[in-house]
């Protein structure tokens, strides 16, 4: 019976070793990713500490705000982008003219395709990347600072 009971027992304790193997293990790649991302975000730690911060600013100054007709959901949502652009552009950010010339280079195959205006299609873009704060291959940031 005692042979039985340590067996078991045994058998438990390699069980919860392999698994607190295979939870560490999964907890260091994982570490290893965000560690990647925490180098892109230290990098513009700045510019990501303006976005959320102007990011917070947008959305408090239209959450007293209630849409009931589909035309007032576009007014809350042009005042938020609209307070976004000025709180950024107070903070010494302003639109990257790269961007600007890379997003006009591909609204020419998003107007045709998805068959909406140019610019519908570029300030849809615009309120997208707004808001990112990490650069992607090929593509530049929203972003820069204002030489004062």
């Amino acid at each position: 019976m005692k042979q039985k009971y340590f067996k078991i027992v045994t058998i438990l304790a390699l069980c919860i070793a392999a698994l607190t193997y295979y939870v560490k293990n999964n907890d260091s790649q994982n570490s290893l990713a965000s560690s990647v991302g925490v180098q892109e975000k230290s990098k513009n730690s700045r510019l990501a500490l303006t976005i959320d911060t102007c990011t917070g600013i947008a959305d408090k100054s239209v959450t007293h705000l209630s849409a009931i007709v589909e035309f007032q959901k576009l007014e809350i949502a042009g005042r938020r982008i609209r307070v976004m652009q000025n709180c950024m552009n107070d903070k010494g950010f302003k639109e990257n003219p790269a961007w600007v010339l890379f997003s006009e280079s591909l609204l020419h195959k998003d107007v045709k395709s998805a068959d909406i205006s140019a610019n519908e299609s570029y300030e849809n873009e615009r309120r997208k990347d707004m808001f990112s704060y990490i650069a992607t291959k090929n593509k530049p940031l929203y972003w820069i600072v204002t030489n004062q």
